[in-house]
């Protein structure tokens, strides 16, 4: 309970300095605060909570503490996806679901390619899932930069931008696109029980009644989803997926009863303060927030190979 407890105030902690640094409430702070700075938080929180559960089911899909959107590809297939209908058809980036409904196209193609090459015998083998969702995810953002050489100066600072990952610019309209973030979270979590079957063997899976093929497939789908949405918004924020799954499950346990909601509060944390230290480290300048997340997220990453070696 006191966990629980200290999850949520770090939440509400962060969601208020985010909001209220250097604002002396007034007129023209409180329109600064509800026109800039509230969307700006709220897209962090919804974007955090849509990588951290994507990542919480991945390594479960998987059965591999590796595993995340960005390491399988499906960040840079999303990425790839919006940058290519910038390319070919810019005007549909007036049209309110385009980017969202291109990411997760792109983002789909990427993982179901990933999970076709590196299935044998109707086996997913996760280490070679991995590797060949890094593979393609390379690839994936060569052929971003590459697309968008080939456009114009502006078009090609928007790539760089998704690839980077940033909530620069954050509105309103952005929020809304990222509203089936929730649903589609309390989906997952009313699935946990299932998916905790996943982390036996496909033999006991299968005896308990799961009918593995298929949810497997409808929980990588859900993933890519909430991966999707994610970069559409915000671009390709790397490391999210990877490092709060392992968090939550160091402190709430494996069950994903628990994990699950755990992981969805401190993904829209961290990316709250992320965002926070982001726009504030260098003040006026902005780093990135993906760059950022990249500088801390590298290390543990690091250490986690380590320890599986």
């Amino acid at each position: 309970m006191n966990r629980w407890f200290g999850l949520i105030m770090a939440l509400l902690c962060s969601v208020t300095l985010s909001l209220l640094w250097r604002s002396d409430i007034g007129e023209g702070q409180a329109l600064l605060i509800e026109m800039i700075r509230a969307p700006r938080v709220v897209t962090a929180l919804l974007v955090g909570m849509a990588l951290a559960v994507s990542g919480t089911l991945l390594q479960a899909y998987t059965r591999n503490d590796l595993a995340d959107p960005g390491l399988l590809g499906i960040n840079a297939g999303a990425s790839l996806a919006v940058v290519l209908m910038l390319a070919l058809v810019p005007e549909a980036l007036g049209l309110y679901w385009a980017p969202s409904l291109a990411a997760f196209a792109g983002a789909a193609a990427i993982a179901l390619l990933t999970r076709k090459l590196a299935t044998r015998d109707g086996r997913t083998d996760p280490i070679t899932l991995v590797l060949t969702g890094v593979a393609l995810s390379l690839g994936a953002s060569a052929l971003t930069l590459f697309a968008a050489q080939l456009s114009d100066a502006e078009l090609y600072n928007q790539a760089a931008e998704w690839l980077a990952g940033s909530l620069a610019g954050a509105h309103w309209q952005q929020v809304g696109i990222l509203l089936p973030v929730l649903p589609l979270c309390l989906l997952v979590w009313f699935l946990a029980s299932a998916i905790n079957l996943l982390q036996l063997s496909e033999e006991a899976s299968i005896g308990l009644g799961l009918p593995l093929q298929r949810f497997r497939l409808g929980l990588l789908l859900l993933a890519t989803a909430l991966a999707a949405l994610a970069v559409s918004v915000a671009g390709a924020i790397a490391f999210v997926g990877l490092l709060i799954p392992h968090l939550a499950r160091m402190l709430f346990g494996a069950n994903l009863v628990r994990q699950l909601p755990a992981a969805m509060l401190m993904g829209g944390t961290t990316l709250v303060l992320a965002d926070f230290l982001a726009r504030t480290l260098l003040f006026p300048l902005e780093v990135p927030v993906g760059l950022l997340l990249i500088l801390f997220g590298a290390p543990y990453f690091i250490v986690i190979l380590l320890r599986r070696a």
